[in-house]
C-alpha cells in the first residue's frame, strides 16, 4: 500500500502533468514523440482516458517488442474514451502495424456519417495498402460501408479499387 501511495501524484505534480500532457495532445499528429514524452504518456495513462486526442500518441509510445505492455496497451485503448472518427483516421496510418490497434480504428469510423466518410474513400483505399492482411477491419468496414450505400460510397470504393489493379503489388 505505500510504494502505490507512493506512485500517486500529488494535486500539484497532477496538474502539472495534466497541462504537460494537454500540450501534447495539441501537438501535430505527426510529431515525433520524445522518449521524455512516450514515459510521460506511458506512467500517466490514466489520468488523461478522456481525451480522444492522446490515445494515438499513447499507442505510438508503446513497445510492441514487451508483450506485458502490448497487453496493457490494448486493455487502454478499449477502456479510453473511444476516439472520434477524425482521431481515428490518424490511427490507419503507418506508425500503426498492429491489427487490432487498426481494427479498433475502424471501429470507431462507424460513427461518420456516408456524406463526410466519402470525402476519405481515396485515401482509405490507400491505406488498405498498409493492412497486414487482406482481411481485416478497415476492409470489412469498407466493404459494409459501400454495401451500406452502394450509390455514394460503393461507387467510390469501386472506382478507387479499379485504379489500383494496375499494380500487381497491390
Amino acid at each position: 500500500a505505500t510504494a502505490a501511495a507512493q506512485l500517486k501524484p500529488t494535486l500539484e505534480e497532477y496538474n502539472v502533468v495534466r497541462s504537460t500532457l494537454m500540450q501534447l495532445a495539441k501537438k501535430d499528429p505527426l510529431y515525433r514523440l520524445t522518449r521524455e514524452d512516450k514515459t510521460l504518456l506511458w506512467q500517466f495513462r490514466e489520468y488523461v482516458m478522456d481525451n480522444d486526442t492522446l490515445l494515438p500518441k499513447l499507442l505510438r509510445s508503446i513497445d510492441w517488442g514487451d508483450r506485458a505492455m502490448v497487453q496493457e496497451g490494448y486493455r487502454v485503448m478499449y477502456a479510453w474514451e473511444q476516439p472520434r472518427p477524425i482521431v481515428a483516421l490518424t490511427m490507419l496510418n503507418d506508425h500503426f502495424p498492429d491489427p487490432k490497434v487498426r481494427g479498433y480504428a475502424s471501429l470507431c469510423l462507424e460513427r461518420m456519417k456516408d456524406e463526410t466518410l466519402s470525402q476519405y474513400i481515396l485515401q482509405l483505399t490507400q491505406t488498405l495498402k498498409h493492412e497486414p492482411f487482406h482481411d481485416s477491419g478497415l476492409a470489412r468496414f469498407l466493404l459494409r460501408r459501400a454495401i451500406r450505400n452502394t450509390r455514394l460510397l460503393g461507387h467510390q470504393l469501386f472506382w478507387s479499387l479499379k485504379a489500383e489493379m494496375h499494380d500487381p503489388l497491390v
